[in-house]
């Protein structure tokens, strides 16, 4: 039976109007759904995708490109250095190149928000660095205390990571776009995903809880304007560390879903994810992993039934496995040969793009592109036309 998806994909296009159809942050939007459902495909059109363009040295490494105003923002090794570029989307040409050791890691606005990496005196050292998305100049940066930009929204960038130079534990820091100063932070040792989730002036999170009873990987909820801690849910210890997702009133992470409200569980996953989840509504989209195969599976986040399940890859897979991403009702995931399409209803697979030198890192919707990168080469497909 075919599900529909007509009244989430209405409801999402509400709500990311103003946003377009780029995919300037790590998973589409500061609630990290990876769901672009302005995304110009669908099931009648996917067949379509041909490849537009491929470049090498523009991958980038670990992660995705970001998708903003024409340019697509990649982090790759050129001439032996990490490099980081803005091609133009339309033909894959390089607009500039940023500072050397730049990592980006959103977009918002005309803004370009990383960090660079120093050693000083043979002390790791970051700043977060600010560059104009036009011509990649620096417009501002300051040192910061953690690794990489992770979200970035309502004139908030969001720093996380772990420096981890004298056991420090996972940092995540606020700062102001404007004030170029921190508005508050928080952390977590030994362990926490790289990014939060931001909706409707909350910001989650998880991190490991060590201070006080109970112990243990914790979803956390805080105030997007002060920090205040609104509450914590400790979370399963047999599942994977996933980021949060937030959709249709509920948190979505590490192998259950939460009401955002107040962090009650609603359901425990039936499975345990073995990457981070796209989420549409409350359709879970996720790779998982036995001892024999790679699976993309679907199910409803609400209740936990199963909607289907499709092998996309054999273990042992190249880790760290891929996080699907969504383009209308289209679901696509990256293997070790190419990239896959999925009608997101029914799980049948409608395309395929192989032909790649290598495994791809996580795919990314845009302006009816897909776009995904090797540790060499970034490649994008597009609709004729």
């Amino acid at each position: 039976m075919r599900r529909s998806f007509g009244r989430v994909v209405v409801l999402a296009v509400l709500l990311v109007a103003l946003a377009g159809c780029d995919w300037a942050l790590p998973r589409f939007d500061a609630a990290r759904t990876a769901n672009d459902p302005v995304s110009g495909l669908s099931t009648r059109n996917v067949a379509q995708l041909r490849l537009a363009w491929s470049k090498p040295g523009r991958a980038l490494l670990g992660g995705t490109p970001l998708v903003a105003k024409g340019l697509v923002i990649s982090e790759g090794i050129v001439g032996g250095r990490l490099t980081t570029t803005a091609s133009n989307a339309s033909d894959g040409s390089v607009r500039w190149t940023a500072p050397a050791d730049f990592k980006p890691g959103a977009v918002d606005g005309n803004t370009v928000y990383g960090t660079v990496f120093a050693s000083v005196n043979g002390e790791p050292n970051y700043t977060l660095t600010a560059l104009s998305l036009d011509t990649g100049a620096v417009q501002w940066s300051a040192v910061t205390s953690a690794t990489g930009v992770t979200n970035a929204v309502n004139g908030r960038i969001y720093v996380a990571g772990c420096v981890c130079a004298h056991g420090d534990g996972h940092v995540l820091e606020v700062w102001s776009a404007a004030t170029h100063t921190i508005v508050w932070q928080t952390g977590w040792n030994p362990q926490a995903a790289p990014g939060p989730a931001v909706a409707n002036g909350v910001v989650y999170a998880v991190g490991t809880e060590t201070a006080s009873v109970p112990y243990g990987l914790t979803l956390y909820a805080y105030d997007e304007s002060t920090g205040r801690q609104l509450w914590s849910r400790l979370l399963r210890p047999d599942c994977g560390l996933s980021d949060p997702v937030v959709s249709n009133g509920y948190v979505f992470t590490t192998g259950g879903t939460y009401d955002a409200k107040s962090g009650a569980l609603v359901t425990a996953w039936p499975v345990c994810t073995s990457s981070n989840p796209a989420v549409v509504g409350t359709n879970v989209f996720a790779v998982i992993q036995d001892s024999t195969n790679v699976t993309l599976v679907s199910f409803n986040g609400a209740s936990g039934a199963t909607y289907w399940a499709k092998q996309i890859g054999s273990t042992p897979a190249t880790d760290p496995l891929r996080a699907p991403a969504v383009g209308n009702d289209v679901v696509f995931v990256s293997n070790t040969q190419g990239v896959i399409g999925f009608d997101a209803a029914t799980g049948k697979p409608i395309w395929f793009a192989g032909g790649v030198d290598g495994p791809l890192n996580d795919p990314v919707v845009a302006n009816a592109t897909v776009y995904a990168g090797t540790t060499t080469s970034l490649y994008a497909w597009r609709l004729p036309g």
